[in-house]
C-alpha cells in the first residue's frame, strides 16, 4: 500500500525553470526541489546532514576523481 505523501512524491515532477539542486554540508547532491516540494524532498534528510559538514555517516565518503 503506498501512503499518501510516497504517492504524492512519486508523481510530483519539477519544473526546470522553478527548481534547485540542494547539496549535503559536504557539497554532496541530495536531490531537486522547487518551491512546491522543497520542505517535504528534504525533510527525507537528517538536518545535520544538511548544515554540518562534520556529520557523521556510516558509510565511507570518498572524493571523487575529476
Amino acid at each position: 500500500m503506498i501512503r499518501r505523501n510516497e504517492e504524492w512524491d512519486s508523481r510530483h515532477v519539477c519544473q526546470p525553470e522553478s527548481s534547485w539542486k540542494e547539496y549535503d554540508a559536504r557539497g554532496i547532491y541530495l536531490c531537486t526541489v522547487c518551491d512546491e516540494c522543497e520542505e517535504r524532498k528534504l525533510s527525507k534528510y537528517r538536518l545535520d546532514v544538511r548544515i554540518n559538514p562534520n556529520y557523521e555517516a556510516d558509510e565511507p565518503i570518498e572524493p571523487e576523481d575529476y
